[in-house]
């Protein structure tokens, strides 16, 4: 990955509003606060995007959820940035469980080889990878992985929070 950046540490208001949006429907939120706070922190990076990828759910946790967070998240970024949002460039090809309570190591296993992309839509493009937490690098590695092997150029990860050191 060529650079990646956070809003802000996972807890307190931030933590509340990201677990909201994803677990208590609060689908509102990712326009505001969060997404208008991701195109804030994204105008500070001297980084040169072609276009947004969301980070994505399998479809069996997507039926589940009804909506996958990142995409929201994406879509209001994409429109406070005025840059598109690809959404089915990426997606998983296998279901994975969720990654928490797992270590670093088991996060990594559990995801390795979990994504594909579409060299068509992502082929020397500079994408901007978003998520709504980073936790280990896990998701977003295995991410760019899958995309780097579709011909991606340049790949930038945000997210709207970074898990607190320990």
């Amino acid at each position: 990955m060529s650079g990646i950046a956070s809003v802000g540490i996972h807890k307190g208001k931030l933590r509340k509003a990201v677990q909201a949006l994803k677990y208590d429907n609060e689908r509102s939120l990712a326009q505001y606060p969060l997404g208008a706070l991701l195109f804030t922190r994204l105008e500070s990076l001297d980084w040169t995007i072609d276009t947004i990828i969301p980070v994505p759910l399998h479809t069996n946790r997507y039926r589940k959820r009804g909506y996958n967070q990142s995409q929201l998240l994406s879509e209001a970024l994409a429109e406070y940035a005025m840059l598109p949002v690809i959404t089915h460039a990426l997606y998983r090809n296998r279901d994975t469980p969720p990654q928490v309570g797992l270590d670093s190591h088991e996060r990594q296993r559990n995801v390795s080889g979990a994504f594909a992309a579409n060299p068509y839509l992502v082929h020397q493009k500079n994408i901007l990878l978003l998520d709504d937490v980073y936790t280990t690098g896990a998701t977003m590695r295995a991410c760019a992985e899958a995309l780097t092997a579709a011909g991606a150029h340049q790949i930038y990860g945000l997210t709207v929070t970074v898990a607190e050191p320990n």
